[in-house]
């Protein structure tokens, strides 16, 4: 299998728990060392989310509504 996210750092940001879920699992399926799941904007301002040290991120275009 191909390994395209080969050692990256992935932030996801995506309020549907099992769509999360399921990027995740695609994310770590593609060789992702690390996968951070916020559920909102305000999730990113705290923890692990703040360092801001990622190397791809997916969002979510209609996060809360």
């Amino acid at each position: 299998m191909s390994q395209p996210f080969a050692d990256l750092r992935i932030l996801v940001l995506e309020d549907e728990y099992l769509i999360a879920m399921d990027v995740e699992a695609v994310c770590r399926d593609h060789g992702a060392r690390d996968v951070l799941i916020c559920r909102s904007f305000a999730d990113l301002e705290i923890g692990d989310a703040a360092d801001g040290a990622y190397d791809a991120a997916i969002l979510d275009l209609m996060i809360g509504g």
